[in-house]
């Protein structure tokens, strides 16, 4: 058991394959090695009886787990920024979140005003009925409730989805690579550049077959797929804070006097999408 958690934040956001594999990290959970290796074991057709009772309670425990530190961290980063009170509402779905967001935004400019209409004018394009698990935090500013944001848990299905499409992701790579391999060897043997190799495609065909078959072979004896890098999953637990300029400061200011966090990366978007994504590091009381 580890007492560190990675917590990725959309400005904050909080926080499959290990041994040389490259499994799936949930960086979030307490228990993230020893999901990731039972997934590893998975993909290599070793299955225990067992297995089903444990995901289901690992899965179960971290999910309990992850919503109590992430209630206490998000609280006290909020208390924090906050300090004359906060007001909290349940949120079970993604319209939920926008409907506060859009009622009475504390900033506005001209393209905050454009996308307040634009959802306004259809609400449905906007995935309001997908599943939000969370908690809205508002301010109260000349007596009119303000969202300044929210807290949120990816569901566990909404986990298994993304775990499986990464995984997915990371196999065709792994074919599409030894495929290209094959080819530069078809070009070598040619005595022509890379670049100059015409493949029909019957022999694109082929050369893929080939690899997935390879692949297959690789599984089957416990081979590593590709380059042995796990991959990480960091957004289960999150946090989005609504803040501009110099809010932003304080809270890197904040973040870094925290005893028990650490920012282990920063990531800054800007233009259609404006945001700072922080990964950070929580180690909540081990009792």
């Amino acid at each position: 058991m580890h007492s560190a958690h990675e917590i990725s934040t959309q400005k904050i956001l909080t926080n499959v394959m290990g041994d040389g594999s490259g499994m799936i990290r949930i960086n979030s959970y307490l228990h993230r090695t020893d999901l990731s290796d039972l997934i590893r074991r998975w993909m290599y057709h070793e299955v225990y009886p067992s297995d089903a009772d444990l995901i289901t309670r690992l899965i179960n425990f971290n999910h309990v787990y992850v919503s109590r530190y992430l209630r206490q961290f998000s609280d006290k980063i909020f208390q924090e920024l906050y300090p004359s009170g906060l007001k909290q509402q349940h949120a079970l779905r993604k319209g939920d979140l926008k409907d506060a967001l859009v009622a009475h935004p504390p900033y506005r400019n001209q393209r905050i005003d454009e996308l307040i209409l634009n959802y306004r004018a259809n609400p449905e394009h906007f995935y309001r009925e997908t599943p939000f698990h969370g908690a809205l935090f508002f301010t109260s500013c000349s007596g009119v409730d303000e969202c300044v944001g929210a807290s949120r848990i990816k569901r566990v299905r909404r986990l298994a989805e993304k775990a499986a499409r990464r995984i997915t992701d990371r196999i065709f790579d792994a074919i599409k690579k030894h495929a290209d391999t094959l080819a530069d060897d078809r070009a070598r043997r040619l005595g022509i550049p890379r670049q100059q190799l015409v493949t029909l495609p019957e022999e694109m065909l082929d050369e893929f077959l080939e690899a997935e078959s390879r692949l297959l072979e690789d599984l089957q004896h416990h081979r590593p797929i590709q380059d042995g890098e796990d991959i990480m999953i960091n957004d289960v637990a999150g946090i989005k804070l609504i803040l501009e300029g110099s809010r932003q400061k304080h809270l890197m200011t904040l973040l870094q006097q925290m005893p028990d966090c650490t920012v282990i990366e920063e990531e800054h978007h800007s233009g259609i999408y404006n945001a700072t994504n922080l990964i950070v590091r929580y180690c909540p009381d081990r009792e």
